[in-house]
């Protein structure tokens, strides 16, 4: 039996963020269901100075971390050093949507050879000793082992916060800037699995005395396939009927999905309600058909974002646009339209904005794939993948175009100053810490202090 620890790593920007990391529990439950023995350590919660952590690291066979996006690459470098300290013979391997974007090549540059990518199953199974098919899909197994063993208190440590909901991954739509898995048919979890995980953290909160939990449901486009995710919602308010606990779920969803499952879903508002699906937020991504044409976003529809929103105020769900702006394509007119839309969907719907800074290369999306000088200089200076976060200003190092980073950081920081401070915007706008000297270091410190991104 192999002795696994998986790991969730700290907040990037040196702050606590608890949470309870779908991914990570997802893979905790494959493993252990492939017949390993599997604790999780989440550096949000623990410290490595901790006994306990320093025995667990010691006795491993393998250490693993899964990687939530790119500004997680710089700390995890730092890492490595420090557990490989603890464990000499231990193999450390990283993994998740960030880590499999990487060509093995890049993954060399920026961890060297101390560490092993983990792209698919088969890199997996190579690690484990064993073969693919020995390790269970993840739509199939059920989470309640890996809850189970962390213990009743690290279980009500996460259920006092948000956590993933996870019901389904993929998306068949193929925006040019996305990082995510996307071209790909959805694949939901298996229904009766689904059920009883859920009636598990149901009770468990019940237990603890919690009568509210709160989900972010881990599907890209939540209603792209309204006649399976139906029986996901009857779940859903099933379970709170039977438990008695109140769930809130807030997801993703492409407009044209939105639109289409409330046509086909009997009695759609009334269902969402009982689920306790109660925040959506929409891929705008700006408000103009030229830019969205050019980005491979040509599900998006003008005309579309406006019933949305106004369906969302007739069954009482908050809505909120996201708006990544900044693309290649995006002219004054364009960024200029962006702000107006924004101010507009803010007053005539009640709806939330969180705009976010486009990066042309990010691991995982068209030009990243491409290659190129800005893909080579940011894997030969690790700290730079801080400044690929979506959250943060464009810099000199993700696009290197003086005129064109400068607009769009404009054009984000003036819907972050106009909406904040009327509760309209949930986005902080980090500075890009990636730079060395005294840009860098200040950088650090306001970033630390700016609330958690949503």
């Amino acid at each position: 039996m192999k002795r696994v620890i998986l790991i969730n790593p700290a907040h990037p920007y040196g702050k606590s963020q608890v949470y309870m990391n779908g991914s990570l529990i997802a893979i905790a439950a494959r493993l252990q269901a492939a017949g390993c023995e599997v604790n999780i350590i989440d550096f949000n919660l623990d410290s490595l100075g901790d006994q306990k952590v320093q025995s667990w690291l010691r006795s491993a066979d393998i250490i693993g971390i899964s990687f939530t996006g790119a500004f997680d690459i710089p700390g995890a470098i730092k890492l490595v050093p420090q557990l490989r300290a603890l464990s000499k013979n231990a193999k450390i391997i990283f993994g998740g949507q960030v880590i499999e974007a990487l060509k093995p090549q890049q993954f060399a540059t920026v961890f060297g050879t101390e560490v092993i990518q983990v792209r698919n199953d088969t890199d997996l199974a190579a690690v484990l000793s064993c073969q693919p098919h020995q390790i269970p899909p993840p739509e199939s197994v059920s989470y309640q082992p890996v809850w189970g063993q962390m213990g009743a208190e690290r279980l009500r440590c996460y259920l006092s916060t948000e956590g993933t909901l996870v019901v389904s991954q993929g998306c068949h739509f193929k925006c040019k800037f996305c990082a995510a898995h996307k071209g790909e048919k959805e694949v939901f979890r298996n229904l009766e699995v689904f059920a009883a995980d859920l009636s598990y953290l149901c009770q468990a909160a019940k237990q603890f005395g919690i009568r509210q939990l709160e989900f972010y449901a881990s599907s890209l486009d939540f209603f792209q396939t309204p006649s399976v995710l139906v029986r996901y919602l009857e779940v859903l308010a099933a379970v709170q009927t039977e438990t008695g606990v109140h769930v809130r779920v807030r997801c993703l969803s492409c407009t044209v999905s939105f639109k289409r499952a409330s046509e086909r879903i009997p009695n759609f508002g009334t269902l969402l309600k009982h689920a306790g699906v109660w925040c959506v937020g929409f891929g705008a991504d700006g408000s103009d058909s030229s830019v969205w044409q050019a980005q491979g976003k040509t599900q998006n529809k003008e005309d579309e974002v406006r019933e949305c929103l106004e369906l969302c105020q007739k069954f009482e769900l908050r809505a909120e646009l996201l708006m990544v702006l900044g693309f290649p394509e995006d002219t004054t007119y364009t960024l200029a339209k962006t702000v107006l839309t924004s101010l507009v969907a803010t007053v005539r719907w009640g709806a939330i904005i969180r705009p976010y800074r486009a990066k042309r290369r990010v691991p995982g999306n068209d030009e990243w794939n491409q290659g190129g000088p800005v893909v080579r200089a940011i894997t030969a200076d690790p700290q730079k993948f801080y400044n690929l976060d979506f959250a943060a200003l464009a810099d000199a190092d993700s696009d290197p175009e003086f005129w064109y980073r400068w607009l769009g950081n404009t054009a984000y920081l003036t819907i972050c100053a106009l909406l904040t401070p009327v509760g309209r915007c949930t986005t902080s706008p980090t500075l890009p810490q990636g730079r060395s000297g005294l840009f860098g270091a200040i950088a650090k410190r306001v970033n630390r202090w700016l609330p958690h991104d949503r």
